[in-house]
């Protein structure tokens, strides 16, 4: 899971609030309605994600 922000414009007169609203999102999920087709692998540390670079 990670957090997403998203824009929101608000309209008030002549001007324009814009906020970030956070949203938690399914990383893997997310990527795949943008058309990505990777794996997500969660590690604790980078010696832990070494061992997924190695052949």
């Amino acid at each position: 899971m990670a957090t997403l922000y998203v824009e929101e414009i608000a309209t008030v007169g002549p001007f324009e609030i814009i906020r970030y609203k956070p949203r938690v999102v399914n990383v893997q999920e997310y990527l795949e309605t943008l058309g990505y087709t990777i794996q997500i692998i969660e590690v604790s540390n980078i010696l832990e994600a070494l061992e997924y670079f190695k052949i």
